[in-house]
Order: structure tokens, then C-alpha cells, then sequence
């Protein structure tokens, strides 16, 4: 597993990038919770945003993870596939 942040002017996206999923999107989401709670008292007040990223991603995952309200990046060769959530309704924190 490995984690980056991409920083911008009015937030902030969160990945995780998985060989394979080891955990849950209720551990993932707890994890989002976490950082809200730990950047608040420094007067971060941008946008977090999670995204969940994988080598290979089953049609099932994948559904799931955009009804989680997070991105979906997904490796098509050479390059990345990002899916955003029905209606851009990506989950904030």
C-alpha cells in the first residue's frame, strides 16, 4: 500500500493505492475521520477527499468504491483511468 496527498487551493484528495484491498471502506472512511479530527485544531479548514486506487479493479469494486463517495483510479497500461462518483457527488471531509 503506499499514500499520496494532492494538494490544491480549496482542499485536498487523499489516495490509497492497493495491489490488492485489504481493507474495508468502513476502516478507509474511518481513516478520512481521523485526519479531519487531526487537522482541524491547526485552522485546516480545506476539503479532504478520498480516493482509492488499484492495479486491477473488478466492475463490482469499482461501483462500490464510487458509491462510497470516493475516486476510483484504476492502471490502463501506461496511464491512469480516474472514475468520479454519479453526479461528481465525491464525499467530503
Amino acid at each position: 500500500m503506499a499514500e499520496a496527498t494532492i494538494d490544491y487551493p480549496r482542499g485536498v484528495t487523499f489516495e490509497e493505492v492497493w495491489a490488492a484491498l485489504k481493507e474495508t471502506d468502513r476502516q478507509i472512511i474511518e481513516r478520512m475521520e481521523k485526519l479531519r479530527k487531526w487537522v482541524e485544531p491547526k485552522g485546516d479548514t480545506r476539503r479532504y477527499q478520498g480516493a482509492i486506487a488499484g492495479a486491477i479493479m473488478s466492475d463490482a469494486l469499482r461501483a462500490h468504491i464510487l458509491e462510497n463517495g470516493f475516486y476510483a483510479i484504476e492502471q490502463t497500461g501506461d496511464t491512469v483511468q480516474v472514475s468520479v462518483p454519479e453526479g461528481n457527488a465525491v464525499r467530503e471531509w
